[in-house]
């Protein structure tokens, strides 16, 4: 049952890439933008009124701002629904399970610590440096340590677990992760253009 759960896992993770394949780069609110951000800024420093301009200049300075748009620019990528929508449901559950994992890694597996490393990394790889290659070799090698994280966070679930309650759920969230890439599939689009 294990194994079967698992080579479903990883046709899903197959399936719920194809969608992206067909796009051409992530959306612009994925990318920062020194040019935004002076704009956003200028935009807070006139809209408010009444207001002494040290006060003004002390809440709307650049590195504020510069610090809360990259961070809001890096949790797009963490987002629930985008990572839904890459991973599947069933993926991101394992993703979740694989932090849960973390906690009692030994040091000899270090393999997992870097697949963690590259997977905190790769969003602010592309939110600053915003690499300018064709776009279905970028998602393939952004989904991958996801991918693989999931993959990793579902094996040591399974292989701890004996609970039939354990497969059930797992069972039911690939048939929720097939009828979400079938039917919700058009909704990628919100992430990519």
């Amino acid at each position: 049952m294990k194994k079967l759960i698992l080579i479903a896992f990883l046709v899903i993770m197959m399936l719920s890439l194809k969608e992206w394949l067909t796009c051409h780069n992530f959306r612009d609110e994925n990318f920062f933008s020194f040019y935004n951000l002076k704009l956003t800024l200028e935009d807070a420093i006139h809209n408010d009124v009444n207001l002494p301009i040290t006060i003004i200049r002390f809440y709307h300075n650049k590195l504020t701002a510069f610090i809360s748009d990259s961070l809001s620019k890096y949790l797009l990528f963490w987002d629930i629904k985008f990572l839904t929508h890459l991973l599947s449901p069933v993926g991101s559950f394992g993703l979740i399970l694989g932090f849960w994992h973390l906690r009692k890694l030994r040091g000899s597996e270090t393999i997992v610590f870097i697949n963690l490393l590259i997977i905190l990394l790769l969003p602010l790889m592309e939110i600053f440096l915003k690499p300018t290659i064709i776009f279905p070799l970028k998602i393939i090698v952004f989904a991958f340590p996801f991918q693989t994280f999931a993959y990793f966070g579902l094996s040591r679930s399974l292989s701890k677990q004996k609970d039939k309650k354990v497969y059930l759920l797992l069972t039911l969230l690939i048939w929720v992760s097939i009828f979400w890439i079938l039917v919700l599939k058009s909704e990628t689009r919100n992430f990519c253009s």
